[in-house]
């Protein structure tokens, strides 16, 4: 979906910048400037969200003011962190620990205010971020967080 915004060059490490910027994921130093700059933007859509747990259900709520008609909103469920034992291959034998794995996701379009987003078995930890993009170049518009009540 970027590649139309990127010149076409999608590649492995890349790392994508608020929607816009590609640049070689393993270069630190370049990253994390692209990430500060993106940050000091002011988000032009206002997005608020929550997130009520009933069972292996999380229903999302949310408002996005601002947004343009061109505009989605994704809502991702995210597990705080997780660990998998590796039988095979080059990691064999180790236990690798992921930060932030999202577990479930879900891209809205203008006139909804609420999603629904099922909660894999064992997924513990969770938090749901929600973000407003605009639809034709990806850049990120405004973004919100919400812990699920019970």
């Amino acid at each position: 979906a970027y590649a139309p915004t990127l010149d076409r060059r999608v590649y492995t490490p890349q790392a994508v910048v608020n929607g816009t910027r590609g640049l070689v994921g393993s270069r630190e130093a370049e990253l994390r400037e692209a990430v500060d700059e993106a940050l000091a933007t002011p988000p032009e859509v206002t997005l608020t969200v929550s997130a009520r747990r009933v069972g292996d259900t999380i229903t999302v709520s949310y408002t996005a003011r601002d947004l343009p008609e061109a505009g989605v909103v994704h809502v991702a469920l995210v597990q705080r962190s997780t660990a998998t034992d590796v039988p095979r291959g080059e990691n064999r034998g180790r236990r690798l620990t992921h930060t932030n794995v999202v577990r479930a996701m879900e891209t809205v379009t203008p006139g909804a205010d609420s999603v629904r987003l099922g909660v894999p078995a064992g997924a513990e930890d969770l938090f749901v971020a929600a973000w407003a993009q605009e639809g034709e170049t990806g850049r990120v518009l405004g973004l919100a967080t919400a812990e699920p009540t019970r």
